[in-house]
């Protein structure tokens, strides 16, 4: 999906050719804006701020939101993560409010790249998981991409010896459908970085090969994260010279890389003081070394800081200048228990707002629970059904399964009333929601539909399966110990069943199970009738 079909009108009119083109042209730019966070973190706030105002100005709710989100991941990416998940927060609120599920979609795929950062793995993975369930195959393919890519990532560093190449292979696919280079290279890059890490570097190698023709053929420059990758590739596999040359030129060159996250620059460094340390001696890695430790410094980036110092000890202590090595070994330490601090306070910090947003939303469904349940028997209510059937009927047309539905009424059930009490007839009505609860669900559901009558929704069933159910219910509600249970005789139903047809309506579905369970009663009650013609009287 791309354009305008994005993104629903927020305005009840029809616009102008004008305000059409104007439309398309801003859904383009988001979409443009978040496939760029994969190219460069240059410039992308500015953008974002300035499509959030035209967004509004156009009444295109969606898209201000997305552009909003784009602007949480960059905080997140500079290493802000409080204020990324506090910003994502706020976004999720108002997508639950208006029903924007793309919009949460997006939510908590941000979030999940928000926690790991944090070190919150595990959370990480569950909001992933969210993230990849609520798209289907209607949504942005570049967001499935991105969706599916995070999942993959997030699982292959969280469950140990496990490496989620389906779903890497899953994003590559939807890489090469899109024929966008720049998410090519991303997921590509990541495949490349999971084989290194577990150790396979022929698969590295072939990942970075096939990674490097791509980008020659597209005349794509690779920013300095896929630099990285591919140079540690090319010293492991033993061309440090090689790797070397790739990182001084992406670093310092006439063009430097352009970079997706504030350690990318600083983990270059990194990486260039291991490989030229290893060949000419610990020496050698003291230039980008200390490069790498005002940078991080700059930047604040306390984690890069402290490895830093770590190994600036290293090499002095190599040198033999012991004073400085235990001076920088003391820094070092100092660093990783602010570190611990500042990241444990964070994530608390984040994790406690995820938890105050789950409970929100927990309580939102309950009470919205409580809104569409019957209070006398716990079953559905007519707004529940209103809103969950006509899903249920877009998804038996999209895919040809069969769905049922059966109208049941209680026989006689005035006499309980008026020969007993109402409050037996209460008694009689809550035992039998319980037992067509039993009957129905968990693939079903029951309705109470008015009175003593009642809709079963009956999602995979034809007209004979359908039937089938019904005529259960009919058996137990005759072998119900009713006296002992309620304090009443026999209870009875009578039960009409429909299914949906190929042009059929909502309401000629359930008119046409109405009209089934009235010829039941007709026929003598106690029964089911599922088609037009009714057995003769017993």
């Amino acid at each position: 999906m791309n354009g305008l079909d994005q993104f629903a009108p927020d305005a009840q009119r029809t616009p102008d050719i004008g305000a059409l083109e104007e439309r398309d042209a801003l859904a383009d730019a988001v979409t443009r804006l978040e496939i760029d966070l994969y190219a460069s973190l240059d410039g992308l706030d500015s953008r974002a701020h300035d499509l959030v105002r035209r967004a509004r100005a156009l009444e295109m709710r969606e898209a201000e939101l997305r552009c909003r989100l784009v602007q949480a991941d960059v905080l997140a990416r500079t290493r802000d993560v409080p204020a990324a998940v506090e910003l994502v927060r706020s976004v999720q609120d108002s997508a639950e409010a208006e029903g924007h599920r793309l919009v949460l979609a997006r939510c908590h795929a941000i979030m999940a790249s928000a926690l790991d950062r944090l070190g919150a793995r595990a959370n990480s993975l569950d909001e992933a998981e969210r993230g990849v369930q609520l798209l289907d195959d209607s949504s942005p393919l570049h967001l499935q991409l991105e969706h599916t890519m995070t999942l993959a990532l997030l699982t292959s560093s969280f469950r140990s010896g496990t490496v989620s190449f389906d779903l890497f292979e899953r994003a590559l696919e939807l890489a090469h459908s899109l024929g966008e280079p720049v998410l090519q290279l991303a997921v590509l890059n990541n495949i490349a970085w999971i084989h290194y890490e577990s150790g396979d570097l022929a698969a590295a190698r072939a990942s970075v090969d096939e990674l490097l023709a791509l980008a020659a053929t597209n005349g794509s420059r690779l920013n300095l994260s896929t630099v990285d990758t591919v140079a540690r590739v090319l010293y492991e596999q033993g061309d440090p010279d090689g790797a070397e040359a790739m990182l001084r030129d992406a670093i310092g060159g006439p063009s430097p890389a352009s970079q997706t996250d504030s350690t990318a620059l600083p983990g270059a460094l990194l990486s260039l003081a291991e490989i030229v340390g290893s060949r000419d001696g610990p020496s050698a890695a003291r230039e980008p070394l200390e490069a790498c430790l005002a940078l991080s410094v700059d930047r604040k980036l306390l984690e890069v800081e402290a490895r830093v110092l770590r190994e600036l000890a290293r090499v002095h202590a190599a040198e033999s200048d012991f004073a400085r090595a235990y001076e920088l070994h003391v820094a070092f330490y100092d660093r990783w228990e602010r570190l611990r601090t500042t990241e444990g306070e964070a994530q608390a910090a984040a994790l406690q707002a995820l938890y105050d947003t789950e409970l929100a939303r927990r309580r939102s469904r309950e009470f919205e629970q409580l809104a569409q349940r019957d209070p006398l028997t716990g079953l559905w209510n007519r707004r529940y059904l209103s809103d969950r059937l006509p899903r249920l009927v877009r998804i038996a047309r999209r895919t040809g399964r069969p769905l049922s539905i059966a109208v049941a009424d209680l026989d006689h059930f005035k006499r309980v009333n008026d020969e007993l009490s109402h409050e037996v007839g209460d008694r009689v009505l809550v035992a039998t929601g319980h037992l067509l609860r039993l009957a129905v669900e968990p693939t079903g559901f029951v309705v109470r539909f008015g009175g003593e009558e009642f809709l079963m929704v009956l999602p995979g069933c034809d007209r004979d399966a359908a039937t089938r159910v019904a005529e259960r219910v009919c058996e137990e509600m005759r072998a119900h110990s009713w006296r002992t249970d309620v304090g009443c005789g026999p209870v009875t139903i009578s039960i009409g069943v429909a299914t949906l047809g190929a042009d059929g309506d909502i309401a000629a579905l359930i008119s046409e199970a109405d009209l089934h369970m009235y010829a039941a009663k007709r026929a003598g009650r106690d029964r089911v009738i599922a088609t037009g013609l009714a057995p003769p009287v017993a």
